[in-house]
């Protein structure tokens, strides 16, 4: 397997996002499928939604190919060719059941979409479809010390993280363009630190360079003037989409998870701030409002783009070599410490900015 040899699912998910977003844009304008500005909006005109569709069919598509397609450039003379084999295999079995997962999450904020499922029928699909994800993972995640926790409750406590990155990302999801720019700046973080750090590195990057690649097809339909959103069902995608690939690269290339996760700083600390000033203060948590930092400073500065870029540079010139320092410690309690201290700004940032007050 080469380098060369990954080019063809990049370009086919790319294609597809495209062209699948444009025909989505335009079913939703035909069918009146549009995102309606409410007390939560940040945008004041009606646009089509649910254009995450597109790039949720492409990434499927592009993955229920991967498995052939990689089996194809293995070389038989290879001496390792039996442990490659079951490497792919095991990495089939995970991709399948995150596929599924992710695709029944995408489902239900399709639905969400048109006639709004209440919060707890959604959180019994979340902790549902991310225990399975978990499940099939080969082998349980290595949390620097937290090795003494047993993995029943280890596994529980990975499953209520990603249930939380599932709605945080829908929280979120509320500028043009921000959550695509998040979640390009995890998945090219984790490019880079496989790159620099990670084993078996063809395996990791042939499943997530095809993402970064619908992504980046998908960008130019969602950046401000968006003009069509990714919805619930997108966002959904994304949010177990992400927490999945981050469990998949720390197994498959032996990355630390801690040094992943410092990358999704931005949307964790934002929603985690806002939610607990909304909880302490009495305020409805699950009422729709405009009080994260992302939306404050949108209304502050009348700019989507200008926000969504500043979430980008804090990125990839706060957060991203911080993640890379942190690997260098790995197996030490000191990663903790620089987790601290990537998050601990951007939660100051968030409460001076007044994240989670009553809406103005």
């Amino acid at each position: 397997m080469t380098y060369y040899s990954l080019c063809a699912p990049i370009v086919f998910a790319f294609v597809v996002t495209f062209f699948a977003t444009s025909l989505l844009k335009r079913l939703a304008i035909r069918h009146s499928w549009l995102d309606e500005p409410n007390q939560r909006s940040s945008h004041s005109t009606p646009t089509p939604k649910s254009g995450g569709v597109g790039f949720g069919l492409a990434i499927c598509m592009t993955w229920i190919g991967w498995g052939p397609f990689i089996a194809g450039t293995v070389s038989l003379t290879d001496p390792t060719i039996s442990a490659l084999i079951s490497l792919l295999s095991q990495m089939e079995n995970y991709m399948l059941a995150l596929i599924s997962a992710t695709v029944v999450i995408a489902m239900v904020g399709l639905v969400d979409d048109r006639v709004h499922l209440s919060p707890r029928l959604r959180l019994v699909f979340h902790f549902l479809c991310s225990a399975l994800v978990l499940f099939h993972l080969p082998a349980m995640p290595v949390l620097t010390g937290l090795s003494f926790l047993p993995d029943a409750l280890l596994f529980i406590v990975i499953v209520i993280a990603m249930v939380w990155f599932i709605n945080l990302f829908n929280f979120m999801d509320g500028i043009d363009g921000i959550a695509v720019i998040e979640a390009l700046s995890i998945l090219l973080g984790m490019t880079l630190l496989v790159g620099m750090f990670g084993r078996n590195q063809l395996e990791t990057l042939s499943v997530v360079l095809p993402v970064i690649a619908a992504l980046v097809a998908f960008l130019w339909w969602n950046w401000a003037p968006a003009k069509i959103f990714m919805g619930d069902a997108g966002s959904g995608f994304l949010g177990l989409l992400l927490p999945g690939l981050m469990l998949l690269v720390s197994w498959v290339s032996e990355i630390s998870l801690l040094s992943i996760i410092i990358l999704s700083g931005v949307f964790v600390m934002d929603a985690t701030v806002t939610l607990l000033r909304r909880f302490l203060s009495k305020q409805q948590v699950s009422q729709a409002h405009r009080s994260h930092t992302y939306q404050i400073l949108s209304r502050r500065w009348q700019s989507h783009s200008r926000v969504s870029l500043v979430v980008a540079a804090i990125n990839f010139f706060w957060l991203l070599p911080l993640s890379v320092l942190s690997q260098w410690f790995a197996d030490s309690l000191f990663l903790w410490v620089i987790l601290v201290i990537a998050w601990a700004p951007l939660g100051i940032i968030s409460h001076h900015c007044g994240a989670g007050l009553k809406n103005d």
